[in-house]
C-alpha cells in the first residue's frame, strides 16, 4: 500500500514538473541555447477569454459582388456580340444578376439568343420582346457568385492580419455571407478593424490613356473615369509617404472571381515579390482577350479601391498564368 502511494506521489510530481517544462516558454523568451534540443519552445497561446483581443462577425456585400459580376458579363457579351458582327444598341445591368440586351432591327435574335445560351449557360432568358432580351441569372450561379465574394474576403482579411503577428487568428465563414473573425491579443483595435472592414472585390482596370495631367488634378474627368491612388510606404515607419494618381476606366474587364490560384512569391535573382497567378478556364480566355485588343496599354490591378500595381501589357497573354510585380505587403 505505501509502495503505491510513493509510486503516485512519484508521478504526479514528474507529471508537476513536466508540465512547469512546458510553461517556461510561456513566463520567459530568455531560454538556454540547449533548450531547444531537447524541451520544447512553443508558447501556449492564450484565447480571447484570457488574453483579450477582437471579436467580429462581419458580413460581406454580396449584391456589390453581384453587380460587379453583371457588369462585367454585360462587358463580355458586347464584346462577343460585336466578334460576330451582331453591334448591340445596348448591353446593360438592369439590377444585380439581371442583363438587358437590345439589339437594332435587322438582327436575328434567335442567333442572338444562341450565342448567350452558349456563352453564359448559367443566364437564363426571362423576357423577349422584338430586338430586346432579358437574361437572369440562376440560382445556383448566384449563390456560386456570392461563396466566391466570402472566399476572396476571407484571404484578404487572412493576408491583412499577417502584418499584425497573430499566432492563431480565427477567420471562418458563417451562414449568411457573413464572417467570424477572432484575434487573441490585439492591442490596436482601431487599426485591426479599419484594416479588416476595408474588403472588396480584385479588379483588373485599364488606365486612361486620354486624360490630361491638368484635368487629373482639376478633378474635371469624364463620367467613365475615376481616379484611384497607389500608396507608397516607409520601408521602416511604414507610414504612406505618397500617394499616385491614376486615371482609370470605371468599367472591371475582370474580377478575383476568374482566379483559380494566386500566390505572393518571391524572384529567385533579386528576392523581390510578385503575385503569380493562375486563371479558371474561363478567365484564360477573358484574359488572353483583354491582352489581346490592349497591348501597349497599362492594366491596374485593384484592391480596397487602390491600385497596388499598373504594370505595361507587353504581349498578349495566353496559358491561363500571369505575374504581377508591385507593392503587396500594405
Amino acid at each position: 500500500m505505501i509502495k503505491n502511494i510513493k509510486l503516485r506521489i512519484v508521478i504526479v510530481l514528474f507529471t508537476v514538473v513536466l508540465a512547469l517544462l512546458y510553461l517556461v516558454p510561456t513566463v520567459t523568451s530568455k531560454l538556454p541555447s540547449w533548450w531547444g534540443k531537447v524541451l520544447p519552445t512553443d508558447k501556449i497561446h492564450l484565447g480571447l477569454d484570457l488574453q483579450g483581443g477582437i471579436h467580429l462577425l462581419m458580413e460581406v456585400d454580396a449584391a456589390k459582388a453581384m453587380e460587379a459580376t453583371t457588369d462585367r458579363i454585360a462587358g463580355e457579351l458586347q464584346s462577343l456580340l460585336h466578334d460576330e458582327k451582331m453591334d448591340p444598341v445596348a448591353v446593360k445591368r438592369l439590377e444585380a444578376g439581371e442583363l438587358l440586351i437590345k439589339m437594332p432591327d435587322g438582327v436575328d435574335m434567335t442567333k442572338v439568343q444562341e450565342l448567350i445560351d452558349k456563352e453564359l449557360p448559367q443566364w437564363k432568358l426571362v423576357v423577349a420582346q422584338g430586338q430586346t432580351l432579358n437574361y437572369k441569372v440562376e440560382d445556383a450561379e448566384r449563390k456560386r457568385i456570392e461563396k466566391m465574394a466570402v472566399e476572396q474576403a476571407v484571404e484578404t482579411m487572412r493576408n491583412r492580419i499577417d502584418q499584425f503577428g497573430v499566432s492563431e487568428p480565427e477567420i471562418r465563414p458563417q451562414s449568411g455571407n457573413r464572417i467570424l473573425v477572432q484575434l487573441p491579443g490585439i492591442k490596436d483595435t482601431r487599426r485591426a478593424i479599419e484594416l479588416i472592414g476595408k474588403t472588396a472585390l480584385l479588379e483588373f482596370k485599364l488606365v486612361s490613356d486620354r486624360i490630361n495631367p491638368r484635368d487629373l488634378e482639376s478633378g474635371n474627368l469624364p463620367d467613365n473615369i475615376e481616379i484611384l491612388y497607389q500608396q507608397e510606404y516607409d520601408p521602416v515607419t511604414r507610414k504612406i509617404i505618397r500617394k499616385i494618381p491614376y486615371a482609370l476606366e470605371k468599367k472591371t474587364l475582370m474580377t478575383g472571381e476568374y482566379i483559380a490560384d494566386a500566390k505572393v512569391r518571391f524572384n529567385s535573382r533579386y528576392g523581390e515579390p510578385y503575385v503569380a497567378m493562375d486563371f479558371n478556364s474561363r478567365g484564360a480566355k477573358l484574359f488572353d482577350r483583354i491582352t489581346a485588343e490592349n497591348v501597349k496599354r497599362r492594366l491596374a490591378i485593384v484592391l480596397d479601391n487602390h491600385v497596388y500595381s499598373a504594370p505595361v501589357i507587353q504581349e498578349r497573354i495566353s496559358g491561363g498564368k500571369a505575374q504581377i510585380t508591385g507593392h503587396f505587403d500594405a
